[in-house]
């Protein structure tokens, strides 16, 4: 009796062997072929490349399709790598207004002609007032302005818009900083995420690159669990934003702070108009946004939804900005289609929305612009 079941065993683990070794080659011989590492991408946008002070940046005059269930937009870069036609063929060969911001300024789903930048652009007139956009989707407030430390003096805007989302302050926290004497950021860094070969953007993970027994079939299984638990929590991790009673981000919002004076500063010092919009998240606008998760998540909770657009909001105009809070028009307004059914950016109609909100703020600014502030009173 004992033998037989011994040898069911052995059998058993013959078979169990026999098959990963197989499936390992499989993905071996797959992985070959395809040149690429065993990590997780962030996108199917593959237009990045290393920057040493940014963390990446946009490869110039790169084209591609980026094809995702809910659309298909076509994505080019100019020579200076932005989302934007091309700087060195206009003939004002500058901006009236750069808008600067993550993937919601950037477009992510919409085709150019269909973000607030463009629509803007329409809206204020005449010809001469461009829009230029600056949108690099994934960025945080301190790579914006590294970028805008680079932009402003080529392009000499008279106003920067920038878009605030408040669950970047998530991305803020993963970031080390590294600054001059005199206090000025010169480079963010992020050990977590790196610029694949074919110009991806990927998480880096211990278990990802180096799984146990340098195994394949491991690195799959484990890719697969970590890319469906980034979809779970996503949806979910910024919720303590909402919460009063929470100071799990307290750090993110004390580096938030210093980057938005920093910014404001740095314009001011450069004479560009300083204006922020909040960018609302889909389930601040209306209950009809809320999947599952976020009533799972929310249960019991005390959230106060408009927290994190009135915080955004104190920091850009104790520093000297004007903050335009786009949260109460996108509720007033809401349809169903301002957002994406599962992607939580905005469609055309929101950008459209967005736009129509901007367009009589700026305009008044650039026809009457604000006077420069006074500087503090010298301590004797």
């Amino acid at each position: 009796m004992l033998r037989r079941i011994l040898k069911n065993v052995a059998f058993t683990l013959t078979i169990w062997t026999v098959l990963f070794v197989l499936a390992e080659g499989i993905l071996r011989v797959r992985q070959s072929l395809a040149k690429g590492a065993p990590d997780a991408p962030l996108s199917r946008l593959v237009m990045c490349q290393p920057d040493p002070t940014r963390i990446w940046r946009y490869k110039s005059l790169h084209h591609q399709i980026h094809k995702n269930p809910e659309f298909e937009v076509d994505v080019r870069t100019n020579e200076l790598g932005l989302r934007d036609r091309s700087i060195e063929s206009d003939p004002n060969n500058r901006a009236a207004v750069l808008a600067v911001g993550d993937s919601f300024t950037f477009g992510w789903g919409v085709e150019p002609a269909e973000r607030y930048s463009e629509r803007l652009e329409d809206m204020l007139g005449p010809p001469g007032n461009r829009v230029v956009n600056a949108g690099y989707w994934m960025y945080s407030f301190d790579q914006q302005l590294l970028a805008l430390r680079e932009l402003v003096p080529r392009l000499r805007p008279r106003v920067v818009v920038q878009g605030l989302y408040a669950p970047h302050l998530l991305t803020l926290m993963s970031h080390s900083w590294e600054r001059d004497a005199s206090g000025r950021l010169m480079s963010v860094s992020n050990p977590g995420v790196r610029v694949a070969e074919d110009g991806s953007l990927r998480f880096t993970n211990q278990y990802l690159e180096n799984p146990p027994f340098r195994s394949r079939l491991v690195g799959e299984v484990f890719r697969i669990w970590f890319n469906w638990r980034l979809a779970r929590e996503g949806m979910t991790e910024d919720l303590p934003l909402l919460d009063p009673a929470s100071t799990r981000f307290a750090l993110a919002w004390r580096m938030c702070e210093q980057i938005i004076a920093e910014t404001a500063s740095f314009l001011e010092g450069e004479g560009v108009d300083y204006v922020a919009f909040g960018i609302p998240r889909d389930l601040q606008v209306s209950g009809e946004e809320w999947t599952d998760a976020y009533r799972a998540a929310v249960k019991g909770r005390r959230l106060d939804l408009d927290l994190p657009s009135r915080r955004l909001g104190d920091i850009v105009t104790r520093s000297g900005g004007a903050w335009v809070d786009l949260l109460p028009v996108f509720r007033t307004s809401y349809q169903t289609d301002l957002y994406f059914k599962h992607d939580v950016h905005w469609t055309r109609e929101g950008h459209r929305l967005a736009a129509e909100i901007l367009a009589p703020i700026l305009k008044e600014r650039m026809e009457h612009p604000p006077r420069p502030r006074a500087p503090p009173p010298s301590r004797q």
